[in-house]
């Protein structure tokens, strides 16, 4: 775990590190679409999706998660999510990776292992998240980055996230290339275009809409 912490954090950035925003564009079913994130700890996120003038936002807030949808000469559509679909939003709200929440007592490593990845060795960490969902990490040895996670799905497949392209981000490593999978079936590709840490948003944006409450 130190050394761990040491590449993709440390004490200072724990303590300081209160915001990120994060915008790209991610793929799916042919479709692409860019985004927006924004998290700020230890609860709220903001993700807006936009494709050509459409755009969805979802918003998380403690144990509360929101969707607004807009399009032009419309009013917006808000409503609450509910159900299983919450508990996905919530392991999105994450701040860190689970690593590391784990270390920051969000979770329980069960156990370390010496494994291979494509034929590479790796280490394989198992993980008990904070949603009590198993899921196994593969780290690579050398760069200690996180190459991929794998948990197994309620219906009994395999759900798969592979971590390319680190970039830097104010000494927080951040994969800008993502691709999740199940059962070996590409769903979505993501691509980061920028990262930033600490950028001041304000914290009402999180909040659930007044129509709402």
């Amino acid at each position: 775990m130190p050394a761990y912490l040491s590449v993709n954090s440390n004490e200072t950035i724990l303590d300081n590190t209160r915001s990120i925003r994060i915008a790209g564009e991610v793929t799916h079913g042919g479709i692409s679409e860019n985004f927006v994130l924004f998290k700020m700890r230890p609860d709220r996120m903001l993700f807006t999706l936009k494709r050509d003038t459409y755009e969805i936002t979802y918003g998380v807030i403690g144990p509360k998660v929101w969707r607004r949808v807009r399009a032009p000469q419309q009013e917006d559509t808000l409503s609450l999510i509910e159900g299983k679909e919450v508990d996905t939003w919530h392991t999105q709200a994450q701040f860190f990776d689970r690593i590391i929440e784990s270390h920051l007592g969000n979770g329980l490593i069960t156990g370390i292992e010496s494994a291979d990845w494509l034929g590479n060795e790796c280490l394989k960490v198992h993980i008990t998240d904070a949603h009590d969902q198993e899921v196994t990490i593969f780290i690579d040895p050398f760069s200690m980055h996180p190459i991929a996670e794998r948990k197994k799905l309620a219906n009994g497949s395999t759900q798969q996230t592979e971590f390319f392209d680190y970039h830097d981000v104010d000494g927080i490593p951040i994969p800008f290339h993502i691709i999740a999978s199940i059962d070996n079936k590409v769903t979505t590709h993501t691509r980061i275009e920028r990262a930033a840490l600490n950028t001041g948003i304000v914290s009402r944006l999180f909040e659930v809409p007044d129509s709402l409450r």
